[in-house]
C-alpha cells in the first residue's frame, strides 16, 4: 500500500504517515512546573532583589511569563498598596476619614 492510498484510507495527511515511518515513538511532552513555590520565589527576590524575569526563571527552572504571574500573585493588590503609602505619612492632608 502506498502512503497516498494509506492516508486517503485513513483520512489522514501523507506527512503524518511518511513522519511516522521515520520514528513511531512517542516523544514526552517537557514542561515548566505548573506553580511556583512562594517561598522560593521570596527566597529569591531577597537574595536577588535586582534579577530580570529571565534570571529568575533560570534559577527557578520555569519560564520568564511563569515568573512575572508568580510576582503579580505575591504583591498586594492596589488598593492595599495605597493605604500602607497613606499610613506611613502623619499628616492632616493624608487622613482616611474625616
Amino acid at each position: 500500500m502506498s502512503v497516498r492510498t494509506a492516508a486517503k484510507l485513513y483520512d489522514m495527511s501523507p506527512t503524518t504517515i511518511i513522519n511516522w515511518k521515520k520514528d513511531i515513538s512517542i516523544k514526552p511532552i517537557v514542561r515548566a512546573p505548573r506553580k511556583i513555590p512562594n517561598d522560593a520565589l521570596k527566597q529569591d527576590i531577597t537574595d536577588y532583589p535586582d534579577a530580570y524575569y529571565y534570571e529568575r526563571a533560570a534559577r527557578l527552572g520555569c519560564s520568564k511569563s511563569g515568573v512575572e504571574a508568580a510576582m503579580k500573585r505575591l504583591e498586594p493588590p492596589r488598593y492595599c498598596r495605597r493605604l500602607n503609602i497613606l499610613r506611613e505619612y502623619d499628616n492632616e492632608n493624608t487622613k482616611l476619614h474625616s
